[in-house]
């Protein structure tokens, strides 16, 4: 579900303007990286990337995992991945507000109309002059209104991070590790510690398990060194938790839960898939941002 209000979700219910593909390509292009380049950055396939700013659906896989990589290809560009998700879901797969939320929009438009209305009343009154000059204003508030609209889609915060071209990976973690800690650490949705149970993977004595309350979930991560690591669901797009590993520390994913792994150190977390190692997330101090890990991509992969 996504976690926009309803008032951005209305807004882009009824967006006339670029697709989310010509928005992409738009920003691409504007900051010289070519969809290879990002392709590689993400680890996802350039026919994917491709397909999102083609707006071709049905080059994609299945809606969880395509909202997924406009996720991650949105947020490389520097643009609002909770917007982007949202519009292409509007898009391309029709998907709107529901009517709860629509009743909410309702209400405040009602509100506006009558607000409106004793406005006008009230614009009888006054002299012809006064009106006029009245009207102008409100054009020229509209035209700035759109103005800020356009900016507000594909420059939504101020906050983010345009990355200019894909960074090589020392220069991210001397630039972002900071940052990036400091940012999670004030505000973020973080696990809370859970007794570790009779299970094949545990953590080590004196560290902490996080994730389900049931341990015996077949996708562990298992941190061997100190490790940062953001943990998202891809159906929701909620973050799960957003913390660094101590060594020893485990997290167990919930059941039937796909996940976008963010490390700043992947050779410090090993994978295990229904107890079993699947090796080391990656080298050590390698930075993987939204890897996407699908307990039955791994299980056939495995198996293959």
């Amino acid at each position: 579900m996504s976690n926009l209000n309803p008032n951005d979700r209305d807004i882009l219910d009824n967006f006339k303007g670029m697709t989310v593909g010509q928005i992409f390509t738009k920003a691409r292009t504007s900051q010289n990286l070519d969809v290879e380049q990002i392709a590689n950055y993400l680890n996802i396939g350039s026919a994917h990337l491709d397909a999102i700013e083609a707006d071709d659906k049905q080059s994609l896989p299945p809606q969880v995992y395509a909202v997924g990589f406009v996720r991650a290809y949105a947020d490389v560009l520097g643009l609002d991945s909770e917007k982007m998700a949202y519009l292409f879901k509007v898009q391309c797969y029709g998907v709107k507000q529901t009517e709860e939320q629509k009743a909410i929009t309702t209400k405040r438009q009602g509100e506006t109309v009558t607000a409106k209305s004793v406005l006008s009343e009230k614009m009888d009154s006054v002299s012809p002059n006064f009106a006029f000059l009245a009207v102008i204003a409100a054009g020229i508030l509209l035209i700035i209104s759109i103005a800020w609209l356009l900016l507000w889609l594909i420059w939504p915060n101020d906050d983010d991070k345009n990355i200019g071209m894909v960074p090589d990976v020392n220069d991210v973690i001397v630039e972002q590790s900071d940052d990036i800690e400091k940012e999670s650490f004030v505000e973020t949705n973080q696990a809370p510690p859970i007794e570790p149970m009779d299970v094949m993977v545990r953590p080590e004595e004196g560290s902490t398990a996080y994730g389900a309350e049931m341990l015996e979930a077949d996708l562990v991560l298992k941190a061997v060194e100190e490790s940062w690591v953001e943990i998202r669901a891809v159906q929701s797009g909620k973050v799960l938790m957003t913390r660094t590993l101590k060594t020893g520390d485990v997290f167990y994913t919930p059941k039937d839960t796909d996940i976008l792994l963010t490390s700043g150190n992947a050779g410090g977390i090993e994978v295990y898939l229904d107890g079993a190692s699947l090796g080391l997330l990656g080298d050590k101090r390698e930075i993987v941002r939204l890897r996407p890990l699908s307990v039955d991509a791994l299980r056939l992969q495995n198996a293959q």
